[in-house]
């Protein structure tokens, strides 16, 4: 069943917003800490989160969402308060939330299925005096409760470092409602997660507060369409010898969140505040945004986790930068170094800007991101070779603030080789694409430049059209009345690199099936064999896919049609909505090109072949060509689309909506054969 995620949304993201934050812990430590030991065993904030238990018969009795009249549920209720408790020189961190949903429709009983992802107990977390009942109205109007017992609630692993904490309400119906609360502790954690405000059912409240004790400096960015109502307090503690810090927001009446085809990220467009913590003398407040960025440069080179890493000796890899060098041209050097580490070594699946020691990672030749790539740099600037490290953000986390200083908002470092001819952007967690190639991730987005001299901010853009694939068929109409012939598929750069990913999803999956015959196979009356791959393994060269074929076209009478893309299984036009809440994100520039040959028998003629055409928006950033040619027999149809602009402002939905209405129009036009006697 679907499960209902307290951290919001979905459970991937609930992942990424805990691992973005935890691989942080350690780098905050070395500037926090001491500044916040000021006492001991004292508790830097006062409870006042709504009463739980506390339901109305008004509540039970409501039928729909008065803000969103179809939603299946509601939450009435979203209340998060955060607190910090120093004892025996260790900080904690404390986040009560208190969550009731109201449940409308059979499509809401799903909601009553909680899961609340968080770290293990070896990192630091544990989750506590959890609390969850149920109530409805019994045929007298009486409000029934239903608690949960302590044997209800089951505790997960999900990973190395993550668990979960699971329970479902029993007895759920139509007109119920379903509350919750939980404490969550977390040991010398000096990072905020963000509040993320929306949900996929709307919110009727949401809260959040933050009391702070002096010496630490919160800063925030609101990054929401919907009101949400501030207040920043300062409360004074001991006769006025120190305070507190409370930031409190709240926001009502908050609509779903609903995705949209070739939405950029959830990141980029759900209602949120993001939050950035550190000490007075690490972000005063009175320092320029430029200045800010300068300090956290300067940071980074003087870590353990970054500047000591760079000229660290990293044993076993001399032999790998005597070959280096021993290369002519710089490409020949970063392809050699770039293809070896990456067979080399693993990626562990984890992202952080946070990198133990390179010798543990190389001997044990598996790491997080930013641990591979740092040896990535350390080689290349043992062999020669001038690269700076880059801060990044991938796409599928959100676009990164300039505005606001955070080291909070990276998650990875990648490597950058500003060539004179060339310039290069590696990630050593990238499987598919080679050095040539930028990662996709990144791709259109901004990054910071970690430099001994300064850092800088740089866009990362290609203009080139990065993901392209191209069809090739030679078929004929024979005498069993089917379409058979031969087909070939090459996909290049991020069109590879998706098919291989999606490849290696059903082959983990278990699947025989393979992907194209997913994707080809689904078509009625259509039947592929003896396939063969080519390139898999070469990132240099397109991933080839080769088969033959034969297709029963539908046929009425002495007539028989068919689309002139038989063996490629268009998706459904994604842009059939009559608005558009965001951005349209491609990714990068893509082609795709389409050629088929087909030949017909005597006593067959072409009722009908689709014309010559071309299509184009209002700027040329999205391009349709068509070519058709009938010699006698044999027939020839070229097809082509050129994406040459990656991203589409909300505000251009009806100019973008109008074109595909259109294009997927002359895709689906159809040749007609005919039989004559």
């Amino acid at each position: 069943m679907p499960v209902f995620i307290v951290n919001r949304l979905l459970s991937t993201y609930s992942l990424i917003i805990v691992n973005q934050y935890c691989a942080m812990v350690r780098i905050y430590t070395s500037f926090v800490f001491v500044v916040i030991l000021i006492g001991t065993g004292h508790l830097f904030a006062q409870s006042s989160l709504p009463t739980i238990g506390a339901i109305s018969r008004a509540d039970l009795l409501l039928k729909e969402c008065p803000f969103e009249k179809n939603a299946p549920a509601m939450i009435l209720l979203d209340a998060v308060e955060i607190s910090f408790w120093e004892e025996s020189r260790s900080i904690k961190v404390i986040t009560e939330r208190k969550v009731r949903i109201k449940i409308f429709s059979e499509k809401g009983l799903k909601y009553a299925n909680i899961k609340i992802p968080h770290l293990n107990r070896k990192n630091g977390t544990k989750i506590k005096d959890v609390s969850a009942s149920s109530y409805n109205l019994d045929s007298a109007g009486k409000i029934i409760t239903e608690k949960i017992n302590k044997d209800q609630i089951f505790r997960g692993k999900i990973n190395e470092d993550f668990r979960d904490l699971s329970f479902t309400f029993p007895g759920i119906k139509n007109g119920s409602i379903i509350e919750y609360s939980f404490t969550k502790v977390e040991t010398n954690y000096f990072l905020i997660s963000p509040w993320i405000i929306q949900d996929k059912i709307p919110v009727q409240l949401a809260t959040f507060k933050i009391t702070a004790p002096a010496g630490i400096e919160i800063d925030y960015r609101v990054r929401s369409k919907t009101p949400i109502e501030q207040k920043d307090t300062i409360i004074e503690l001991r006769f006025g010898t120190s305070y507190e810090r409370q930031l409190s927001f709240f926001s009502k009446n908050i609509s779903s969140f609903k995705e949209e085809p070739y939405m950029s990220s959830l990141d980029d467009n759900i209602d949120r505040i993001e939050f950035s913590m550190g000490t007075k003398r690490f972000f005063n407040i009175n320092v320029g945004t430029n200045l800010k960025w300068e300090l956290l440069n300067k940071f980074m080179y003087s870590s353990s986790f970054y500047g000591e890493q760079l000229t660290k000796t990293i044993n076993g890899t001399d032999f790998i930068i005597d070959s280096v060098k021993k290369l002519e041209s710089m490409d020949q050097k970063i392809k050699y170094l770039y293809q070896y580490l990456r067979e080399y070594l693993k990626w562990d699946g984890t992202r952080s800007v946070y990198a133990d020691d390179l010798q543990d990672c190389w001997n044990a030749k598996t790491g997080n991101s930013t641990e591979l790539n740092m040896i990535l740099l350390n080689l290349l600037k043992k062999a020669g070779i001038s690269c700076k490290g880059i801060l990044i953000r991938p796409r599928e986390d959100g676009m990164l603030d300039k505005n606001f200083v955070s080291l909070g908002q990276f998650n990875t470092v990648d490597v950058w080789i500003p060539d004179s001819n060339n310039v290069y952007i590696l990630d050593l967690t990238q499987k598919y694409t080679s050095h040539r190639i930028p990662p996709y991730n990144i791709v259109f987005r901004n990054a910071f430049a970690l430099d001994s001299l300064g850092g800088n901010w740089i866009y990362i853009s290609d203009n080139r059209p990065l993901s392209k694939k191209l069809i090739s068929v030679k078929a004929q109409f024979d005498s069993t009345e089917k379409i058979s012939g031969q087909a070939a598929f090459f996909y290049y750069d991020f069109a590879k690199m998706d098919k291989l990913k999606s490849k290696e999803k059903e082959k983990l999956k278990g699947e025989k099936k393979e992907e194209e015959e997913k994707s080809v196979d689904k078509l009625i009356s259509l039947n592929t064999f003896d396939k063969k791959e080519e390139n898999a393994e070469d990132i240099m060269n397109p991933f080839i896919e080769k088969f033959s074929f034969t297709y029963a076209p539908t046929s009425t009478n002495q007539y028989y049609y068919f689309k002139p893309l038989l063996l490629y299984s268009l998706e459904d036009n994604p842009f059939l909505a009559d608005v558009r809440q965001t951005d349209i994100d491609m990714g990068c520039n893509q082609q795709f090109f389409f050629q088929m040959s087909i030949s017909i028998p005597a006593g067959m003629t072409y009722d009908y072949f689709p014309e010559n055409i071309s299509l184009r928006n209002s700027d040329s950033s999205i391009v349709f060509k068509r070519q058709s040619i009938l010699e006698g027999k044999q027939a020839f149809v070229k097809i082509s689309i050129d994406y040459n602009k990656p991203y589409f402002k909300k505000e251009e939905y009806p100019i973008v909506k109008e074109f595909f209405k259109k294009l997927y129009i002359l895709l689906n036009e159809q040749i007609v054969l005919k039989k004559i006697n």
